[in-house]
């Protein structure tokens, strides 16, 4: 079960993700396509860190996609 302190830092990943969302919320009604596309991905990124830093109390980064699967496994 994760401490206080990271439940906090799992609330500051949730803080990130609803930032990205309303940000492609806001470039999709301005036309900017390429950050509308990109801002979802790390809104999902974030909100994967926040779920797995509540349930684990900890989350990991890599540039790996792959390695990443196989871990998950």
């Amino acid at each position: 079960m994760a401490t206080l302190e990271q439940r906090n830092h799992a609330r500051s990943f949730l803080k990130k993700a609803e930032e990205y969302l309303a940000s492609a919320e806001a470039n999709l009604a301005s036309a900017r396509n390429t950050v509308t596309a990109g801002d979802p991905i790390h809104a999902g990124i974030c909100a994967k860190d926040s779920i797995v830093t509540e349930l684990t109390g900890k989350t990991t980064k890599g540039k790996d996609h792959a390695l990443a699967a196989q871990r998950a496994r």
